[in-house]
């Protein structure tokens, strides 16, 4: 474990001393795969498909704040859909102007997770932003589930019935398909109530007075999301979706393990109760240490010029 901390405390150096450039190309990698899973599974727009123009728009995305980043990938969604079908992309900007005024209303802390979890719904991993929030953002943070939650199943949708739009003699709309596949789509519903429950069970456990409450936090909310996800599988009858929600839980789960490494790491083995008052009040306070290793001081000896003679006699001496 000692090497572990030693190992944690060294990382977090080197990205403080590089505070400014580890921001910048975190911003550039997350936006890097955001483009890459849109030109997988919506590349429509040949334009915007292409390999340098996703790394031109991820520099972009890396020089401002996150929140208008994931604006700028929406838009880069929105125009790869509108070329699938206007209707389709119309549906989109709707959604995505909606989801932004929500958050922006009730002042959600991340409202790049209207992106985010339509991004990481297209690798699997759908509840790593819940644990995320529920962890390290407040509980504004909701609406964003909620709302992220909405565009990105409206996109697995879309994705599923894309070959309905680029058939000419159908004449298949957004709107059926919201209507049909979303609204009276039970999955639709179950999905939502596992992302908020789990984000929900997350802040709260974060938020109490316990030992090891993060860990507590993210064991039974990836475990809640699972059996949720698990039970609708089954009572829809889609069986072959079991694997995928189980692997992914599952990484959300060790995902979620190492951001409480990184973030929280408390010694619950070394609780100190502190007291003190003023004139108007007395104040118990409980105080958790953090988890470190003390730095072993590196010791500079100079040798002077008279020690180096000393030295060079004593030598002399031995060789007679």
């Amino acid at each position: 474990m000692t090497f572990w901390i030693g190992l944690r405390t060294k990382i977090r150096k080197l990205v403080m001393n590089n505070e400014t450039n580890f921001i910048r190309g975190t911003r550039f990698v997350m936006a890097l795969i955001a483009l890459a899973m849109i030109n997988a599974n919506f590349g429509y727009q040949k334009a915007l498909s292409h390999w340098w123009t996703a790394l031109i728009v991820a520099a972009i995305c890396a020089f401002i704040p996150s929140q208008a980043g994931s604006v700028v990938i929406a838009f880069v969604g929105i125009v790869q859909l509108m070329a699938l079908s206007t209707d389709v992309g119309v549906a989109a900007l709707v959604i995505a102007v909606v989801a932004y005024a929500v958050t922006s209303y009730f002042k959600a802390q991340n409202q790049y997770n209207n992106v985010a979890i339509a991004v990481s719904h297209q690798i699997k991993i759908p509840f790593i932003i819940p644990v995320v929030s529920g962890l390290l953002g407040n509980f504004n943070d909701m609406s964003g589930i909620v709302c992220g939650s909405v565009v990105a199943y409206y996109l697995k949708v879309v994705k599923e019935n894309a070959s309905a739009f680029l058939d000419e003699t159908n004449e298949i709309s957004a709107t059926e398909l919201i209507q049909t596949k979303m609204i009276s789509n039970t999955m639709f519903y179950i999905y939502i109530a596992a992302m908020v429950i789990g984000f929900m069970l997350i802040y709260y456990l974060r938020t109490k007075e316990i030992k090891h409450a993060w860990i507590y936090g993210v064991s039974l909310g990836c475990v809640t999301q699972f059996v949720i996800m698990l039970a609708g599988c089954l009572f829809v009858g889609n069986k072959s979706a079991v694997p995928t929600v189980f692997l992914g839980s599952l990484a959300t789960f060790l995902l979620g393990l190492l951001i409480i490494f990184f973030f929280q790491g408390l010694d619950y083995s070394r609780i100190e109760k502190v007291q003190y008052e003023d004139d108007d009040y007395y104040y118990y306070v409980t105080a958790i240490p953090k988890a470190h290793i003390a730095e072993q001081e590196k010791e500079i000896k100079k040798i002077t010029d008279a020690e180096i003679l000393g030295l060079e006699n004593v030598e002399d001496e031995d060789a007679e």
